[in-house]
């Protein structure tokens, strides 16, 4: 009863009119945790009948909702089921780079990569673009293996410790600069002619 109360008072016409995180706000203050808790569960089950559930509802997203993938793998190391874990791709600032990380991270968990690994190719893409912007690169097409020298001697100063700075080197080398061709062979010294 306290959940309807709380919709209510919310003066909303429906549980979708405010997003998740607006509903979680009323939860952070702890009193009304539960009731906000299940008005969300109740949103997102309105949502999924709205708008359906798995790749073609979530791939254009910039926050992927992973519960709502079929057949995603989660970490062997989880103890309790983890149902809200979301890939933030908005973290790239980008536009121009946020599609290719997408087919390529959909790519990786549709064949077993755990949200984990996701999570952290994820973070080495981001870290890939901040630097990006740093440098004023404007396109795909005008990264080159001076470039990537330049991001491998940029990664370690960056916050984070060896483990993070080495899976964010790590899953650049893996990430295709190239629909056909991972950025780490430019950084390898393989010889690419680029599009213009």
């Amino acid at each position: 009863m306290q959940a309807v109360r709380l919709a209510r008072a919310a003066g909303v016409f429906s549980l979708l009119d405010l997003t998740e995180d607006q509903w979680r706000h009323d939860a952070a203050s702890g009193r009304v945790r539960e009731p906000v808790l299940f008005l969300i569960d109740v949103r997102d089950a309105v949502e999924v009948l709205r708008d359906g559930a798995g790749w073609e509802s979530e791939f254009s997203r910039d926050v992927w909702r992973l519960e709502r993938l079929p057949g995603i793998t989660t970490p062997a190391t989880a103890t309790v089921p983890r149902p809200r874990i979301r890939l933030h791709f908005e973290r790239i600032g980008q536009r121009w780079l946020r599609d290719l990380p997408k087919r390529w991270l959909r790519l990786r968990l549709t064949s077993g990569l755990s949200t984990t690994a996701a999570h952290t190719g994820l973070d080495a893409l981001v870290c890939f673009g901040v630097f990006l912007a740093h440098v004023g690169i404007g396109r795909l097409v005008d990264v080159d293996r001076p470039l990537l020298e330049r991001h491998l001697a940029h990664v370690p100063s960056q916050p984070g410790g060896h483990g993070l700075r080495k899976g964010r080197i790590s899953n650049l080398n893996l990430f295709p600069g190239h629909p056909a061709e991972p950025l780490g062979r430019l950084a390898a010294g393989h010889r690419r002619v680029l599009p213009r």
